[in-house]
């Protein structure tokens, strides 16, 4: 099985906080570099330098990257739903201030489907399959 460690630019605490209520999950361990002696700065110390948050019985890793993080379009985050509420719900949270790639849709493959970039630069594919 594949983990995610997603990479942010000084946001990582918000950004887990936004996916907390758009999934449910929970964040089971945080880390900031100013827990490590002499590792941070006072600009740093409170950014994080690993966090994992628990989603469904998956995982997803989070921390802010020291330098500027880049974002791509090659990778997106595809997390399990068990419902369409469920898929709704997060698809609300994650599109404020973001950028609908492709709207939610019923495609022939897919009881529901969609694609967006959130505000953190994090690409999200969420989809329920066909049965």
């Amino acid at each position: 099985m594949f983990q995610h460690y997603l990479m942010f630019s000084g946001d990582c605490e918000e950004a887990l906080k936004t996916y907390e209520k758009a999934f449910g999950g929970k964040i089971t361990e945080l880390c900031r570099y100013g827990e490590m002696e002499g590792y941070a700065d006072e600009a740093t110390k409170n950014l994080i330098m690993h966090s994992t948050f628990v989603l469904g019985s998956g995982n997803i890793m989070c921390a802010d990257y020291p330098h500027k993080a880049t974002t791509g379009d090659n990778m997106f985050v595809m997390p399990p739903f068990e419902n369409s509420e469920a898929l709704k719900k997060a698809w609300e949270v994650l599109k404020a201030d973001g950028k609908i790639i492709e709207d939610l849709c019923e495609p022939f493959y897919a009881e529901l489907y969609g694609c967006l970039v959130d505000k953190y630069g994090i690409n999200w594919m969420l989809m329920i399959a066909k049965k």
